[in-house]
C-alpha cells in the first residue's frame, strides 16, 4: 500500500503544482530514482541508457538560466518534450562483426554485403525538417536558400551509397492509414518499371500478420469505500451497457472516472463526428418543434447551408487535405436521413423534445438508486403513439422483443447481454412512462449509416400492451440484477471480458488491463 502512495505522489499528484523548470528537474529526479531503486530497470542495459539520457536532461534544467522563471504547466511539459524528441542514443556494438545498427549518416564511408533499411517510410527517410522557427520556408526560398531540398539531396546521396555497395538489401515499409513509403522507393521502383517496360519487374513481399492483445486475467476486488460510491452512484443506460460488455471497462470509467485524452487539434474521429451530428440535428430540428412536421424544399435548402456553415467551423481548423471526402460523407448521410424524414411526414405528427434530460429513481431491492439520461428526440405520431428516438452515428445492437419475451433463461449477466443487447431503450421508455401516462409509448434507433428507423416494438404492428409491460418488466429485473446482483455484490470483482477480442482491441483502457 505504501509503494503504491508513493507511486501516486510521484507520478500524479507532484506535478499539479509545477510553474518552474527548477521545480520539475527536481521531481523528474526523484521519478528517476524511484525506479532505479524499486523496478527491474537496470536489469536491462537500454533502460539503463536511457535513464542516464533522461539523468542529463534533469540536471540541465536544474541549472538552466530560465530555471525560476514561472511557466504555465503545459508549456513546461512542451519544453521537455521538444528537448527529448533532439535526443539520441547510439546503439553500440563491434565495428568489425555481427550485426551493425547505425543512422543513415553514421553509414558515411562504410560498405556492408547485407542492408536492412527499417521504416523506409515518408516523414522518417528523408528526414526533413519542415518548421523553421526563425525564418518561414517561403522566405528563405526568396532568398536562395533551400536548405529542405539539399537536405533531401545529402540523404538521397547516402541512401543510395549504401544500396548500391551492398550485395543484399532489403527495405522494409509499412503501408496503411496516412503511411506510404519512401519517395526513394518509388524512384527505385519507377526506374525499374521503365528499364523492363513493365509494371512487375521488380517483386514486392507483402507480409502481415494480426497482433490481438488480450489482457490479464486482471480482478479489482469491492472495497467499501468503492461499494458507498457505487450505491450513490447515477446510473445511465451507457454505464449499465458498459458494465454488460465489460465490467472492468465499468470501473476505469464510472469510477476512476479516466477518459481518453483528447487534443482539439487532433484529426476528428469518430466520437467528434457522432457528438456534430448530434448537435447539429437538435439544432436544426429545434426550427420544427411543437409545429406541425414537413420537410419543405425551404427547410432542406436550410438544412444544407447550415450543415456546410457548423462542419466548418466545427472541423475546419482540424482537418488535413483529405478531409474534404469526410464533409462529402457527412453530407451525403445528411441528406438520406432527410429523404428518410421526408417519408416520415405522414406518420409524424410533431416533435415534443429534443435532447430531452432525464432524471429518475427507482426502487431496487428495498433500495432507491438515481438514473439519468438524455434522450434525442421524442416524436407525436398521427396515431397519437409517443416514439422515443436515439440517433446512431455508428454502429448499434438492437434488441429483439419476440426474443427478450419468449426467453426464460435464468437472470444472469451473461443472458442479459446475449437477450436484451442493450438496456438504453428500454430505460428511456422507464423516464417517459410517468409523464405520458395515457399514451402508447414506443422507442427506435435511428441508423444514420443506412439511414433506417429501428422501432423497439416492430416498425409495422401497433405496440400490445401486454407485450410492451413484458419487456418493462424484464428490463426492470435486468437493471435490478446488474446493479444489486453484479455491481453491489462485493463477491463479483471487476474483471476483463475477453469473450469479444474486439472490444479489447479499441478499448481505450486495454493497456491498463495489461
Amino acid at each position: 500500500v505504501q509503494v503504491v502512495k508513493q507511486l501516486h505522489k510521484i507520478l500524479f499528484f507532484d506535478w499539479e503544482e509545477i510553474d518552474n523548470c527548477y521545480t520539475f528537474s527536481i521531481i523528474l529526479k526523484s521519478l528517476l530514482e524511484f525506479l532505479s531503486e524499486r523496478s527491474p530497470l537496470e536489469s536491462f542495459p537500454l533502460n539503463r541508457a536511457v535513464v542516464d539520457l533522461l539523468f542529463g536532461m534533469q540536471e540541465q534544467l536544474q541549472n538552466a538560466v530560465f530555471k525560476n522563471e514561472k511557466f504555465e504547466k503545459e508549456d513546461i511539459f512542451t519544453i521537455f518534450e521538444d528537448s527529448l524528441e533532439g535526443e539520441f542514443m547510439a546503439f553500440s556494438g563491434m565495428p568489425l562483426k555481427g550485426l551493425q545498427v547505425l543512422g543513415l549518416l553514421e553509414t558515411r564511408s562504410l560498405s556492408f554485403d547485407n542492408v536492412i533499411i527499417m521504416d523506409v517510410n515518408e516523414s522518417v527517410l528523408p528526414k526533413l525538417r519542415l518548421y523553421e522557427p526563425l525564418i518561414p520556408r517561403d522566405i528563405m526560398a526568396q532568398l536562395g536558400l533551400n536548405l529542405l531540398e539539399r537536405e533531401e539531396e545529402i540523404q538521397r546521396y547516402y541512401f543510395k551509397r549504401l544500396i548500391s555497395s551492398a550485395k543484399n538489401v532489403h527495405l522494409i515499409y509499412r503501408e496503411g492509414g496516412d503511411r506510404q513509403r519512401s519517395r526513394f522507393v518509388e524512384e527505385i521502383i519507377w526506374n525499374q518499371q521503365k528499364e523492363g517496360n513493365s509494371l512487375d519487374t521488380l517483386p514486392i513481399s507483402t507480409i502481415s500478420f494480426k497482433v490481438e492483445v488480450l489482457p490479464d486475467k486482471r480482478e479489482i476486488k469491492k472495497e467499501k469505500n468503492v461499494l458507498d460510491y457505487l450505491k450513490n452512484l447515477s446510473y445511465s443506460a451507457s454505464s449499465l451497457d458498459t458494465y454488460l460488455n465489460c465490467s472492468l471497462k465499468f470501473y476505469y470509467k464510472y469510477v476512476l472516472r479516466l477518459d481518453e485524452n483528447e487534443s482539439e487539434l487532433d484529426e476528428p474521429e469518430a466520437v467528434d463526428v457522432g457528438n456534430f451530428v448530434h448537435e447539429f440535428l437538435n439544432e436544426i430540428f429545434e426550427e420544427l418543434r411543437n409545429t406541425k412536421f414537413s420537410i419543405s424544399n425551404e427547410f432542406r435548402n436550410h438544412f444544407s447551408s447550415l450543415l456546410d456553415k457548423r462542419f466548418d467551423e466545427c472541423f475546419k481548423k482540424r482537418m488535413d487535405a483529405g478531409a474534404f471526402i469526410l464533409k462529402e460523407v457527412v453530407n451525403h448521410r445528411m441528406n438520406r436521413f432527410l429523404d428518410e424524414e421526408e417519408k416520415r411526414e405522414s406518420e409524424v405528427k410533431e416533435i415534443l423534445g429534443l435532447e430531452k434530460q432525464c432524471n429518475m429513481k427507482l426502487e431496487l431491492n428495498g433500495e432507491t438508486f438515481r438514473f439519468n439520461g438524455k434522450i434525442d428526440r421524442i416524436d407525436l405520431l398521427e396515431d397519437d403513439t409517443i416514439l422515443v428516438l436515439d440517433y446512431k452515428t455508428g454502429n448499434a445492437k438492437k434488441m429483439t422483443v419476440k426474443t427478450v419475451v419468449s426467453d426464460n433463461s435464468e437472470m444472469t449477466r451473461d443472458s442479459i447481454t446475449r437477450i436484451m443487447k442493450s438496456l438504453q431503450l428500454p430505460l428511456y421508455l422507464h423516464f417517459i412512462r410517468n409523464e405520458f401516462r395515457n399514451k402508447k409509448l414506443d422507442a427506435g434507433l435511428y441508423l444514420l449509416k443506412e439511414p433506417k428507423l429501428v422501432k423497439l416494438f416492430g416498425n409495422k404492428e401497433p405496440v400490445e400492451q401486454g407485450i410492451f409491460d413484458k419487456v418493462m418488466e424484464l428490463s426492470a429485473r435486468a437493471i435490478e440484477h446488474i446493479i444489486c446482483k453484479e455491481i453491489l455484490n462485493p463477491d463479483v470483482p471487476f474483471s476483463p471480458d475477453t469473450k469479444n477480442s474486439r472490444f479489447c482491441e479499441y478499448c481505450p483502457f486495454t493497456l491498463l488491463c495489461r
